[in-house]
């Protein structure tokens, strides 16, 4: 099966509420947002645009997250460990039950039974798990990990319409094995820290870009269901577009 890689660049814009205009009271700490525009582009293989445009307001304007914050609650994953405190691996005797830990070392119930399945690389890391006394590492090994949503701030899912119901699409099992990870989450950036505090709107345009969206979607219809996170980790409200065909939201 056809392999296929996705990037995606986000555009956005943000303009401040002013009292005058609205009544900044009634706009609310957790973000809106509300469908604008979806638009296809399709110049050749690897060259397949899906930009989608949503327009948003936050009453506190605390939204977006810089690439480089990757601390806590922001982290990419957490580490799995088991009853004993023990890092579980791949392969390594463990005791039921697991607990994902934090970097700020707080633990939450995973698993009451051993649920490791099979190498993937979504849910194993190669880590560095033990160091010498100057910091090196003396042992990488293929670590449990649990993914953490926090770690992005926008998050798009495809379905396709078949036999008059909506079928979720999962880019992973619709193409090959190799094609790890891949996925429509992404993160949008902080447009201006002054804005942070302040009552914001604005639109954002998320181009994901593909090289078997056309391939994986052809002539079905389908429809997007997109929501964003604040700072605070405050989930905005869920929209679904209306339905599409490519060729109906073509461009040059």
């Amino acid at each position: 099966m056809k392999r296929i890689k996705t990037t995606s660049f986000i555009f956005i814009s943000m303009l401040l509420l002013f009292a005058g205009c609205f009544a900044i009271d009634d706009i609310s700490d957790t973000p809106r947002i509300s469908f604008k525009d979806l638009k296809f582009t399709n110049s050749g293989p690897g060259q397949e645009f899906l930009s989608l445009t949503i327009d948003f307001q936050d009453g506190n304007g605390d939204i977006g997250l810089g690439k480089d914050e990757l601390s806590f609650p922001y982290h990419p994953f957490d580490i799995i460990v088991d009853s004993n405190n023990k890092l579980v691996t791949i392969s390594n005797k463990v005791v039921p039950p697991f607990y994902a830990e934090a970097p700020n070392n707080t633990l939450t119930l995973f698993s009451n039974f051993d649920n490791r399945s099979d190498f993937n690389c979504l849910e194993y890391e190669l880590l560095e798990t033990n160091l010498n006394t100057n910091g090196a590492a003396t042992k990488k090994d293929t670590v449990f990990i649990n993914r953490n949503e926090n770690n992005k701030n926008i998050f798009v899912e495809y379905y396709r319409k078949k036999g008059g119901s909506y079928q979720f699409i999962d880019w992973i099992r619709v193409t090959s094995a190799e094609a790890c990870g891949i996925s429509f989450d992404s993160r949008f950036p902080v447009f201006d820290s002054e804005s942070i505090g302040k009552p914001l709107q604005g639109s954002i345009t998320y181009k994901m870009i593909s090289s078997g969206i056309d391939d994986v979607i052809r002539t079905d219809t389908f429809r997007l269901k997109v929501r964003i996170k604040d700072r605070s980790l405050n989930e905005s409200n869920t929209v679904t577009t209306p339905d599409f065909t490519l060729s109906e939201i073509l461009v040059n």
